[in-house]
């Protein structure tokens, strides 16, 4: 083989490959999360690792507890335990669910809690003060950051005060533009991905 057709050789692999790595990446993208989505980034990454599921991603609905307790799990490379008792620690657990495991070891780890009346409310919205908290718990965030200080509308002493701050520093607290934090609206699976991230 000549050195001419060693060359065309050597280019055609290169861009057999080349093409392969394009289409790997791009086969993770969600078909509703546009490249210029502040989350798209993180949603193709969890895509990529398995976190979340190929498909459509729905970045604005809102996004519920049992889901949480998934995402943060599958983020942090958790352990999880059996979720055949998990309708033994909340009465509205259903065992067997495609959640039950994920919830049972959020709250054997202390990250999801359950309601004084033993509910743990699996398709509840959550907030994005109790999205901070539950990411507090399971990065051991200092208590004592205040988060009043960064968001007009983190009240001190609040809650979730500590973990909004904490979070903040830690890069994760995404606030808006108007200097709030909107810690009582629901938080969108975009924002949720991208606080998780």
């Amino acid at each position: 083989m000549g050195k001419f057709s060693k060359a065309i050789a050597s280019l055609s692999i290169v861009a057999i490959l080349s093409s392969l790595v394009v289409t790997a990446t791009t086969a993770f993208a969600a078909a509703d999360v546009p490249s210029d989505h502040f989350a798209y980034a993180d949603v193709t990454a969890y895509q990529a690792s398995g976190v979340l599921q190929e498909g459509n991603f729905f970045p604005n609905r809102n996004i519920v507890r049992a889901e949480v307790a998934k995402v943060i799990l599958e983020a942090a490379g958790a352990d999880l335990v059996a979720g055949d008792n998990c309708d033994e620690l909340f009465s509205d657990c259903e065992v067997p669910s495609w959640y039950a495991t994920y919830v049972s070891t959020a709250a054997a780890m202390n990250i999801l809690r359950g309601t004084p009346e033993g509910l743990v409310m699996p398709g509840a919205n959550v907030n994005r003060a109790d999205l901070m908290v539950m990411l507090g718990r399971l990065h051991s965030w200092p208590a004592d950051v205040m988060g009043s200080d960064s968001y007009s509308d983190v009240p001190a002493g609040s809650y979730y005060s500590s973990a909004v701050g904490a979070g903040r520093d830690a890069g994760v607290a995404c606030g808006y533009p108007d200097g709030t934090f909107r810690p009582a609206n629901s938080a969108t699976r975009a924002e949720a991905i991208v606080m998780i991230a």
